[in-house]
Protein backbone atom coordinates (compact mmCIF):
# COMPACT_ATOMS: atom_id res chain seq x y z
CA UNK A 1 0.00 0.00 0.00
CA UNK A 2 2.96 2.24 0.76
CA UNK A 3 4.62 1.34 -2.31
CA UNK A 4 1.12 1.84 -4.13
CA UNK A 5 0.38 5.75 -3.06
CA UNK A 6 4.52 6.78 -2.83
CA UNK A 7 4.24 5.77 -6.95
CA UNK A 8 0.93 7.82 -7.06
CA UNK A 9 2.40 10.68 -5.39
CA UNK A 10 5.20 10.97 -7.96
CA UNK A 11 2.82 9.73 -10.96
CA UNK A 12 1.94 13.34 -12.52
CA UNK A 13 5.53 14.79 -12.36
CA UNK A 14 6.78 11.77 -13.70
CA UNK A 15 4.08 12.04 -16.84
CA UNK A 16 4.93 15.73 -17.36
CA UNK A 17 8.68 15.40 -17.16
CA UNK A 18 8.62 12.28 -19.90
CA UNK A 19 6.10 12.85 -21.63
CA UNK A 20 2.78 10.50 -22.57
CA UNK A 21 4.67 8.67 -24.94
CA UNK A 22 7.97 8.22 -22.29
CA UNK A 23 5.83 7.40 -19.80
CA UNK A 24 4.17 4.79 -21.36
CA UNK A 25 7.39 3.30 -22.61
CA UNK A 26 8.62 3.46 -19.07
CA UNK A 27 5.23 2.16 -17.32
CA UNK A 28 5.74 -1.17 -20.67
CA UNK A 29 9.21 -1.78 -18.90
CA UNK A 30 8.14 -1.70 -15.53
CA UNK A 31 5.61 -4.11 -16.02
CA UNK A 32 8.34 -6.54 -18.02
CA UNK A 33 10.42 -5.85 -14.51
CA UNK A 34 7.63 -7.41 -12.91
CA UNK A 35 7.35 -10.68 -15.04
CA UNK A 36 10.84 -11.17 -14.63
CA UNK A 37 10.49 -11.80 -11.01
CA UNK A 38 9.84 -15.48 -11.96
CA UNK A 39 13.73 -15.49 -13.29
CA UNK A 40 14.66 -17.33 -9.92
CA UNK A 41 12.85 -20.33 -10.66
CA UNK A 42 10.59 -20.37 -7.79
CA UNK A 43 13.43 -21.55 -5.59
CA UNK A 44 13.42 -18.33 -3.41
CA UNK A 45 9.87 -19.55 -2.91
CA UNK A 46 10.83 -23.53 -2.57
CA UNK A 47 13.01 -22.52 0.39
CA UNK A 48 10.56 -21.36 2.72
CA UNK A 49 8.84 -24.69 4.16
CA UNK A 50 12.41 -26.45 4.24
CA UNK A 51 13.91 -23.41 5.64
CA UNK A 52 11.22 -23.23 8.40
CA UNK A 53 11.40 -26.74 9.57
CA UNK A 54 15.56 -26.37 9.70
CA UNK A 55 15.10 -23.36 12.02
CA UNK A 56 12.96 -25.92 14.34
CA UNK A 57 14.83 -28.64 13.61
CA UNK A 58 18.80 -27.93 12.78
CA UNK A 59 19.85 -24.44 12.93
CA UNK A 60 23.08 -25.95 11.38
CA UNK A 61 21.26 -27.20 7.94
CA UNK A 62 19.18 -24.09 7.89
CA UNK A 63 22.58 -22.43 7.31
CA UNK A 64 23.77 -25.16 4.34
CA UNK A 65 20.66 -24.63 3.14
CA UNK A 66 20.55 -20.81 2.70
CA UNK A 67 24.40 -21.21 1.49
CA UNK A 68 23.34 -23.80 -1.45
CA UNK A 69 20.16 -21.86 -2.39
CA UNK A 70 22.00 -18.81 -2.09
CA UNK A 71 25.05 -20.28 -4.46
CA UNK A 72 22.56 -21.56 -7.21
CA UNK A 73 20.50 -18.05 -7.03
CA UNK A 74 23.60 -15.77 -7.68
CA UNK A 75 24.55 -18.57 -10.44
CA UNK A 76 21.24 -17.85 -12.18
CA UNK A 77 21.19 -13.90 -11.91
CA UNK A 78 25.27 -14.35 -13.42
CA UNK A 79 23.47 -16.50 -16.37
CA UNK A 80 20.17 -13.81 -16.29
CA UNK A 81 22.88 -10.80 -16.53
CA UNK A 82 25.20 -12.33 -19.48
CA UNK A 83 22.05 -13.73 -21.64
CA UNK A 84 20.04 -10.64 -21.53
CA UNK A 85 22.92 -8.20 -22.24
CA UNK A 86 23.94 -10.58 -24.79
CA UNK A 87 20.47 -10.54 -26.60
CA UNK A 88 20.40 -6.91 -26.35
CA UNK A 89 23.34 -6.68 -28.20
CA UNK A 90 22.46 -8.63 -31.14
CA UNK A 91 18.96 -7.82 -31.26
CA UNK A 92 16.12 -4.48 -30.31
CA UNK A 93 14.92 -6.08 -27.29
CA UNK A 94 12.95 -2.95 -27.07
CA UNK A 95 10.94 -3.29 -29.89
CA UNK A 96 10.29 -6.94 -28.58
CA UNK A 97 8.24 -5.67 -25.75
CA UNK A 98 6.78 -2.96 -27.88
CA UNK A 99 8.77 0.39 -27.78
CA UNK A 100 10.66 1.97 -30.21
CA UNK A 101 13.97 3.55 -30.24
CA UNK A 102 12.57 7.15 -30.38
CA UNK A 103 10.98 6.39 -26.83
CA UNK A 104 13.43 4.54 -24.76
CA UNK A 105 16.77 4.19 -25.33
CA UNK A 106 19.24 0.78 -24.99
CA UNK A 107 20.30 2.13 -21.65
CA UNK A 108 16.61 1.76 -19.95
CA UNK A 109 16.81 -2.13 -20.83
CA UNK A 110 19.84 -2.47 -19.61
CA UNK A 111 19.04 -1.22 -16.61
CA UNK A 112 16.09 -3.66 -16.75
CA UNK A 113 18.42 -6.50 -17.28
CA UNK A 114 20.71 -5.76 -14.65
CA UNK A 115 18.46 -4.68 -11.98
CA UNK A 116 16.24 -8.07 -12.49
CA UNK A 117 19.72 -10.09 -12.58
CA UNK A 118 20.74 -8.58 -9.35
CA UNK A 119 16.85 -8.75 -7.37
CA UNK A 120 17.16 -13.08 -7.90
CA UNK A 121 19.77 -12.83 -5.10
CA UNK A 122 18.93 -10.73 -3.17
CA UNK A 123 14.96 -11.94 -2.84
CA UNK A 124 16.27 -14.68 -0.37
CA UNK A 125 16.01 -12.01 2.25
CA UNK A 126 12.74 -12.40 2.09
CA UNK A 127 12.59 -16.12 2.05
CA UNK A 128 13.75 -15.91 5.00
CA UNK A 129 11.83 -13.51 6.90
CA UNK A 130 8.61 -15.57 6.11
CA UNK A 131 9.97 -18.68 7.06
CA UNK A 132 11.49 -17.24 10.54
CA UNK A 133 7.44 -16.20 10.74
CA UNK A 134 8.91 -12.18 9.92
CA UNK A 135 6.60 -11.33 7.53
CA UNK A 136 5.70 -7.87 8.79
CA UNK A 137 9.37 -7.57 8.80
CA UNK A 138 9.67 -8.32 5.09
CA UNK A 139 6.71 -6.02 4.43
CA UNK A 140 8.10 -2.97 6.04
CA UNK A 141 11.20 -3.44 3.86
CA UNK A 142 9.12 -3.39 0.84
CA UNK A 143 7.42 -0.52 1.98
CA UNK A 144 10.79 1.27 2.20
CA UNK A 145 11.66 -0.11 -1.49
CA UNK A 146 8.41 1.78 -2.91
CA UNK A 147 9.76 4.79 -1.01
CA UNK A 148 12.92 5.05 -2.28
CA UNK A 149 11.80 4.15 -5.95
CA UNK A 150 9.49 7.39 -5.31
CA UNK A 151 12.29 9.37 -4.03
CA UNK A 152 14.57 8.69 -6.51
CA UNK A 153 11.97 9.36 -8.97
CA UNK A 154 11.36 12.63 -7.54
CA UNK A 155 14.83 13.73 -7.79
CA UNK A 156 14.54 12.51 -11.57
CA UNK A 157 11.76 14.69 -12.47
CA UNK A 158 14.01 17.33 -10.12
CA UNK A 159 16.79 17.27 -13.09
CA UNK A 160 14.89 16.57 -15.56
CA UNK A 161 16.74 13.16 -16.07
CA UNK A 162 15.87 10.14 -19.10
CA UNK A 163 13.84 7.70 -19.54
CA UNK A 164 16.70 5.23 -18.09
CA UNK A 165 16.98 7.28 -15.02
CA UNK A 166 13.41 6.74 -14.25
CA UNK A 167 13.60 2.76 -15.26
CA UNK A 168 16.68 3.04 -12.66
CA UNK A 169 14.47 4.78 -10.07
CA UNK A 170 11.59 2.49 -10.36
CA UNK A 171 13.56 -0.91 -10.03
CA UNK A 172 16.84 -0.31 -9.25
CA UNK A 173 16.39 1.49 -6.00
CA UNK A 174 14.19 -1.43 -4.42
CA UNK A 175 16.89 -4.00 -5.39
CA UNK A 176 19.21 -1.13 -3.31
CA UNK A 177 17.05 -1.54 -0.28
CA UNK A 178 17.12 -5.39 -0.56
CA UNK A 179 20.42 -5.64 -0.62
CA UNK A 180 20.41 -3.83 2.94
CA UNK A 181 17.46 -5.91 4.02
CA UNK A 182 20.04 -9.23 2.85
CA UNK A 183 22.76 -7.70 4.98
CA UNK A 184 20.77 -6.93 8.00
CA UNK A 185 18.64 -10.11 8.05
CA UNK A 186 21.07 -12.41 9.59
CA UNK A 187 21.02 -10.25 13.21
CA UNK A 188 19.57 -11.36 16.29
CA UNK A 189 17.37 -14.64 16.29
CA UNK A 190 19.02 -15.56 13.23
CA UNK A 191 22.84 -14.77 13.61
CA UNK A 192 23.94 -18.45 13.53
CA UNK A 193 22.36 -19.46 10.02
CA UNK A 194 24.43 -16.37 8.49
CA UNK A 195 25.52 -17.97 5.38
CA UNK A 196 29.83 -18.50 5.66
CA UNK A 197 30.59 -19.47 1.66
CA UNK A 198 29.15 -19.74 -0.94
CA UNK A 199 28.97 -23.76 -1.95
CA UNK A 200 26.15 -26.02 -3.16
CA UNK A 201 24.60 -29.29 -2.37
CA UNK A 202 22.56 -30.86 -5.01
CA UNK A 203 20.94 -33.37 -2.24
CA UNK A 204 19.97 -29.83 -0.25
CA UNK A 205 18.93 -27.93 -3.24
CA UNK A 206 16.77 -31.12 -5.09
CA UNK A 207 14.16 -31.50 -2.39
CA UNK A 208 13.09 -27.82 -3.42
CA UNK A 209 12.79 -28.06 -6.85
CA UNK A 210 9.22 -29.86 -6.78
CA UNK A 211 7.51 -27.06 -4.81
CA UNK A 212 9.69 -24.39 -6.30
CA UNK A 213 8.36 -25.64 -10.17
CA UNK A 214 4.85 -25.48 -9.09
CA UNK A 215 5.60 -22.12 -7.35
CA UNK A 216 7.76 -20.88 -10.67
CA UNK A 217 5.00 -22.33 -12.67
CA UNK A 218 2.22 -20.27 -10.63
CA UNK A 219 3.90 -17.22 -10.56
CA UNK A 220 4.91 -17.68 -13.74
CA UNK A 221 1.25 -17.30 -14.98
CA UNK A 222 0.12 -15.02 -12.93
CA UNK A 223 3.16 -12.48 -13.81
CA UNK A 224 2.58 -12.67 -17.26
CA UNK A 225 -1.50 -12.44 -16.80
CA UNK A 226 -1.50 -9.55 -14.54
CA UNK A 227 1.71 -7.29 -15.90
CA UNK A 228 1.01 -7.86 -20.16
CA UNK A 229 -1.67 -5.60 -20.77
CA UNK A 230 0.46 -3.04 -21.08
CA UNK A 231 3.01 -4.80 -23.33
CA UNK A 232 -0.31 -5.70 -25.58
CA UNK A 233 -1.00 -2.27 -25.51
CA UNK A 234 2.42 -0.99 -26.09
CA UNK A 235 2.72 -2.78 -29.13
CA UNK A 236 -1.08 -2.83 -30.62
CA UNK A 237 -1.78 0.85 -29.80
CA UNK A 238 1.39 2.50 -28.75
CA UNK A 239 3.20 3.61 -25.90
CA UNK A 240 0.82 6.81 -25.37
CA UNK A 241 -2.21 4.50 -25.11
CA UNK A 242 -0.26 2.66 -22.55
CA UNK A 243 -0.35 6.23 -20.30
CA UNK A 244 -4.06 6.18 -20.84
CA UNK A 245 -4.43 2.59 -18.94
CA UNK A 246 -1.33 3.32 -16.51
CA UNK A 247 -2.45 6.48 -14.97
CA UNK A 248 -6.29 5.32 -13.72
CA UNK A 249 -4.41 1.84 -13.46
CA UNK A 250 -2.20 3.66 -10.69
CA UNK A 251 -5.34 5.13 -8.55
CA UNK A 252 -6.65 1.33 -8.27
CA UNK A 253 -3.61 0.06 -7.14
CA UNK A 254 -3.71 1.71 -4.07
CA UNK A 255 -7.00 -0.56 -3.10
CA UNK A 256 -5.57 -3.72 -4.77
CA UNK A 257 -2.50 -3.15 -2.48
CA UNK A 258 -4.64 -2.97 0.60
CA UNK A 259 -6.55 -6.26 -0.33
CA UNK A 260 -3.96 -8.04 -1.09
CA UNK A 261 -1.90 -6.91 2.11
CA UNK A 262 -5.19 -7.72 4.47
CA UNK A 263 -5.34 -11.11 3.33
CA UNK A 264 -2.02 -12.27 3.09
CA UNK A 265 -2.17 -13.14 6.70
CA UNK A 266 -4.88 -15.65 6.21
CA UNK A 267 -2.19 -18.31 4.47
CA UNK A 268 -0.25 -19.10 7.62
CA UNK A 269 -3.60 -18.93 9.96
CA UNK A 270 -5.30 -21.57 7.65
CA UNK A 271 -2.26 -23.64 7.79
CA UNK A 272 -2.03 -23.57 11.54
CA UNK A 273 -6.08 -23.97 11.70
CA UNK A 274 -5.26 -27.30 8.93
CA UNK A 275 -2.90 -28.59 11.56
CA UNK A 276 -5.06 -28.50 14.61
CA UNK A 277 -7.76 -29.74 12.86
CA UNK A 278 -10.21 -26.77 13.05
CA UNK A 279 -12.24 -27.19 9.95
CA UNK A 280 -15.07 -25.35 11.61
CA UNK A 281 -13.39 -22.19 11.81
CA UNK A 282 -11.44 -22.40 8.91
CA UNK A 283 -14.83 -22.60 7.08
CA UNK A 284 -16.58 -19.88 8.85
CA UNK A 285 -13.73 -17.38 8.49
CA UNK A 286 -12.90 -18.12 4.95
CA UNK A 287 -16.59 -17.60 4.29
CA UNK A 288 -16.43 -14.19 6.16
CA UNK A 289 -13.39 -12.86 4.78
CA UNK A 290 -14.89 -13.25 1.55
CA UNK A 291 -18.27 -11.55 1.88
CA UNK A 292 -16.05 -8.81 3.67
CA UNK A 293 -13.50 -8.22 1.07
CA UNK A 294 -15.81 -8.57 -2.13
CA UNK A 295 -18.52 -5.51 -0.31
CA UNK A 296 -15.19 -3.55 1.32
CA UNK A 297 -13.77 -3.62 -2.62
CA UNK A 298 -16.99 -3.07 -4.33
CA UNK A 299 -17.69 -0.17 -2.43
CA UNK A 300 -14.31 1.29 -2.36
CA UNK A 301 -13.67 0.86 -5.98
CA UNK A 302 -17.42 2.48 -6.85
CA UNK A 303 -15.97 5.48 -4.96
CA UNK A 304 -13.17 5.27 -7.50
CA UNK A 305 -14.88 5.00 -10.34
CA UNK A 306 -16.45 8.07 -10.05
CA UNK A 307 -13.16 10.01 -8.84
CA UNK A 308 -10.43 8.53 -11.23
CA UNK A 309 -11.44 10.88 -14.16
CA UNK A 310 -10.64 13.64 -12.13
CA UNK A 311 -7.95 12.22 -10.54
CA UNK A 312 -6.24 11.35 -13.62
CA UNK A 313 -6.53 14.87 -14.98
CA UNK A 314 -4.56 15.60 -11.55
CA UNK A 315 -2.18 13.06 -12.25
CA UNK A 316 -1.67 13.69 -16.05
CA UNK A 317 -2.40 17.01 -16.39
CA UNK A 318 -5.99 18.29 -17.98
CA UNK A 319 -7.36 16.51 -20.78
CA UNK A 320 -3.92 15.23 -21.31
CA UNK A 321 -5.41 11.71 -21.39
CA UNK A 322 -9.29 10.65 -21.48
CA UNK A 323 -9.35 7.30 -20.16
CA UNK A 324 -13.17 5.88 -21.62
CA UNK A 325 -16.02 4.95 -18.41
CA UNK A 326 -15.61 1.43 -19.95
CA UNK A 327 -11.61 1.09 -18.98
CA UNK A 328 -12.14 2.55 -15.55
CA UNK A 329 -15.39 0.56 -14.76
CA UNK A 330 -13.34 -2.41 -16.20
CA UNK A 331 -10.66 -1.17 -13.63
CA UNK A 332 -12.87 -1.12 -10.67
CA UNK A 333 -14.57 -4.59 -11.55
CA UNK A 334 -10.71 -6.28 -12.04
CA UNK A 335 -10.30 -4.71 -8.23
CA UNK A 336 -13.35 -6.64 -6.44
CA UNK A 337 -12.73 -10.19 -8.89
CA UNK A 338 -9.01 -9.96 -8.22
CA UNK A 339 -9.11 -9.37 -4.05
CA UNK A 340 -11.73 -12.19 -3.99
CA UNK A 341 -9.53 -14.75 -5.98
CA UNK A 342 -6.44 -13.84 -3.40
CA UNK A 343 -8.64 -14.67 -0.49
CA UNK A 344 -9.13 -18.02 -2.68
CA UNK A 345 -5.83 -18.40 -3.21
CA UNK A 346 -4.96 -17.92 0.35
CA UNK A 347 -6.81 -20.93 1.63
CA UNK A 348 -5.93 -23.06 -1.62
CA UNK A 349 -2.17 -22.01 -0.49
CA UNK A 350 -2.71 -23.28 2.71
CA UNK A 351 -4.15 -26.94 1.53
CA UNK A 352 -1.42 -27.59 -0.89
CA UNK A 353 -3.49 -27.52 -4.00
CA UNK A 354 -0.82 -25.60 -6.08
CA UNK A 355 -1.01 -28.07 -8.78
CA UNK A 356 -5.01 -27.13 -9.75
CA UNK A 357 -4.17 -23.58 -9.08
CA UNK A 358 -1.46 -23.72 -11.74
CA UNK A 359 -3.71 -25.64 -14.18
CA UNK A 360 -6.57 -22.82 -13.81
CA UNK A 361 -4.22 -19.87 -14.06
CA UNK A 362 -2.62 -21.84 -17.16
CA UNK A 363 -6.00 -22.09 -18.85
CA UNK A 364 -6.89 -18.24 -17.98
CA UNK A 365 -3.48 -16.95 -19.35
CA UNK A 366 -4.11 -18.30 -22.68
CA UNK A 367 -7.75 -17.15 -22.87
CA UNK A 368 -6.27 -13.49 -21.44
CA UNK A 369 -4.24 -13.09 -23.77
CA UNK A 370 -6.10 -14.16 -26.79
CA UNK A 371 -9.07 -12.18 -25.53
CA UNK A 372 -6.88 -8.96 -24.63
CA UNK A 373 -5.45 -9.04 -28.45
CA UNK A 374 -8.78 -9.48 -30.17
CA UNK A 375 -10.78 -6.63 -27.70
CA UNK A 376 -7.78 -4.26 -27.71
CA UNK A 377 -8.12 -4.35 -31.10
CA UNK A 378 -11.79 -3.55 -31.54
CA UNK A 379 -12.23 -1.89 -27.92
CA UNK A 380 -8.90 0.17 -27.12
CA UNK A 381 -7.85 -0.02 -23.81
CA UNK A 382 -10.86 -1.15 -21.98
CA UNK A 383 -10.72 -4.21 -23.76
CA UNK A 384 -7.50 -4.83 -22.46
CA UNK A 385 -8.60 -4.79 -18.62
CA UNK A 386 -12.24 -6.13 -19.22
CA UNK A 387 -10.77 -8.98 -21.23
CA UNK A 388 -8.68 -9.89 -17.81
CA UNK A 389 -11.88 -9.55 -15.63
CA UNK A 390 -13.44 -12.05 -17.92
CA UNK A 391 -10.83 -14.67 -18.37
CA UNK A 392 -10.56 -14.53 -14.41
CA UNK A 393 -13.70 -14.99 -13.33
CA UNK A 394 -14.69 -17.74 -15.69
CA UNK A 395 -11.46 -20.29 -15.78
CA UNK A 396 -9.82 -18.70 -12.17
CA UNK A 397 -11.83 -17.36 -9.86
CA UNK A 398 -15.49 -18.91 -10.22
CA UNK A 399 -13.38 -22.54 -10.65
CA UNK A 400 -11.00 -21.87 -7.58
CA UNK A 401 -13.99 -21.25 -5.66
CA UNK A 402 -15.94 -24.42 -6.51
CA UNK A 403 -12.66 -26.32 -5.17
CA UNK A 404 -12.36 -24.52 -2.58
CA UNK A 405 -16.58 -24.58 -1.82
CA UNK A 406 -15.28 -28.38 -1.79
CA UNK A 407 -12.53 -28.75 -0.37
CA UNK A 408 -14.32 -27.19 3.04
CA UNK A 409 -17.00 -29.94 2.73
CA UNK A 410 -14.53 -32.84 2.58
CA UNK A 411 -13.05 -32.71 6.40
CA UNK A 412 -10.63 -33.14 7.71
CA UNK A 413 -8.15 -30.70 6.25
CA UNK A 414 -4.89 -31.71 5.86
CA UNK A 415 -2.46 -28.76 5.48
CA UNK A 416 0.57 -28.02 3.42
CA UNK A 417 3.65 -29.98 4.22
Amino acid sequence: MVTAASSLLVLPFAVRSLGIAQFGALATIVSVGSILQIADLGLSNGIVTPLAKALVTDRAAARNLLESTLTALIGLGLSFAAIGLLLGRFTDLPAAIGIDRAAAASDAVKVLIVSSALAIPIGIAVAVQLAAQQSDVAAWWRAAGGVAAACCAALAVRWGAGLEWFVAASLVSPVFVGFIQLCTAFRGPLHDIRPRRLTFNAALVRPMIASGIAFFSLNLVALIAYNADPIIIAHLLGTASVTEYAVPARSFAVLQSVAVIAALPLWSAFADAAARGEHDWIAHTYRRWIAGIAMFTTLAAAILLLATPRISDILAGKDAIHPSFWLISGLAAWSVVGAVANVVSMLLHSLGRLRVQVISASAMLAANLLLSIVWTRQYGTAGTIWATVVAHLVFTTWPMMIVAHRSLRSPPVVAAP
